[in-house]
């Protein structure tokens, strides 16, 4: 991937030629939120007239505790698991569908570890001897979004009928079927997915396709 750098202006300081080279157009963003660990890391680094950036890499190992959500290492976590998923050379494309993915995924688990935390021990029912020899019919026991089934339509996937699906879900180049990643996709973010998803995912599912073995011996 090639990287465009801005030449070194001599008339400016080091910080407002740092702050070009990282494409930013103002020069007050290398001293923002006076006080928090970022901040203050990069201005003691730097205080030694270390460079830009080394100061900027000791900066970035301020994220690195957990009242920061140990934001250092999961960004390092991110990059390398989207390097073996896109490989080197990814398009801008690929790198905002793997982000929204991600990103999706994981704004949907902090809404329900929010909603279990207020409400996890709330009493939804009673089950009675009846329900449960009846097949356990109308018994709340468990918590979906993924699909409903209509008496009059049939099922829906996140509200898509099966032969909606079919259509706007992505296939496979001269098929005439749904891909079972498109459709996985949709029951976990409830979006129709791109082309690029669906096989960003298949690659996903690929890497971790050979299993240990010792879940393959049997004793």
């Amino acid at each position: 991937m090639l990287l465009c750098i801005a030449a070194i202006d001599p008339k400016k300081g080091w910080s407002a030629n740092f702050v070009d080279m990282l494409g930013f157009k103002d020069e007050k963003l290398t001293d923002h939120k006076v006080g928090n660990v970022c901040a203050h890391v990069v201005h003691l680094v730097g205080s030694g007239l270390s460079s830009p950036y080394l100061s900027f890499a000791a900066g970035m190992c301020g994220l690195a505790g957990p009242l920061l959500g140990l934001a250092n290492q999961e960004v390092l976590v991110f990059i390398n698991k989207m390097q073996q998923q896109l490989g080197d050379n990814p398009s801008e494309a690929q790198i905002s569908d793997f982000y929204v993915a991600g990103a999706k995924i994981s704004e949907h688990a902090r809404k329900v570890k929010d909603f279990r935390a207020v409400h996890g021990s709330k009493v939804v029912g009673e089950v009675t001897a009846d329900m449960i020899y009846g097949g356990m019919r109308g018994i709340k026991a468990l918590a979906t979004e993924t699909s409903y089934l209509d008496p009059e339509e049939g099922i829906r996937f996140r509200g898509y009928l099966i032969p909606e699906c079919r259509d706007l879900l992505p296939k496979a180049p001269g098929g005439q079927e749904s891909l079972p990643e498109g459709l996985f996709w949709l029951l976990l973010t409830g979006e129709v997915p791109t082309e690029n998803q669906v096989k960003n995912l298949s690659k996903e599912w690929a890497a971790h396709a050979d299993l240990p073995i010792s879940i393959l011996i049997r004793n």
